[in-house]
C-alpha cells in the first residue's frame, strides 16, 4: 500500500510539474527580408518581424531589438529597429516592420534580432534570436 501511495504521489507531482511548464508563453518569431531597387544604384531592405504566442499564458514586456545594422552601411528610411509590447496573449500575433536603404554596395551578413519577454512564473527574461540578412 505504501508503494502504491508513493507511486501516486510521484505521478501527481509529475503532472503538476508538466501542467506548470505547459502553462507558459511560447513565442515563435519569424524574420523576413525583402530587397527592392526603387532606382538604379539604390537598394532598399524591408525588414518584417512577426511574433506569435503559441503558449498557453501571456508573455509580458515583449521587446524586439534588431539594431545590428551598421549606420555606415544602412540608413533607416521608415520605422524603428526596435519595439516594445506590453503583452502578447496566448494565440495573439504582433508584427513590426521597418525599411533601410543601403549607403554603399557590397555584401553584408546581418546579426540575429533579439526577442525578449517576461514569463510571470520566472524571474529571468526569456530570449529568442532570429537570423539576419545573409548578403546583398
Amino acid at each position: 500500500m505504501a508503494r502504491c501511495l508513493a507511486l501516486v504521489a510521484l505521478l501527481v507531482l509529475g503532472l503538476a510539474a508538466a501542467a506548470s511548464a505547459a502553462d507558459a508563453p511560447f513565442v515563435v518569431a519569424h524574420k523576413k527580408i525583402s530587397l527592392s531597387r526603387p532606382k538604379p544604384g539604390v537598394e532598399r531592405v524591408a525588414v518584417s518581424l512577426d511574433l506569435y504566442n503559441q503558449g498557453s499564458a501571456t508573455a509580458y514586456d515583449v521587446s524586439i531589438n534588431d539594431d545590428s545594422w551598421p549606420t555606415e552601411v544602412f540608413e533607416l528610411v521608415t520605422g524603428e529597429k526596435s519595439k516594445t509590447l506590453e503583452r502578447l496573449d496566448p494565440g495573439a500575433t504582433a508584427s513590426h516592420t521597418y525599411v533601410l536603404e543601403t549607403k554603399t554596395q557590397g555584401r553584408f551578413q546581418g546579426s540575429p534580432a533579439i526577442i525578449t519577454y517576461r514569463v510571470p512564473t520566472k524571474t529571468a527574461l526569456q530570449r529568442r534570436s532570429l537570423n539576419g540578412l545573409r548578403g546583398l
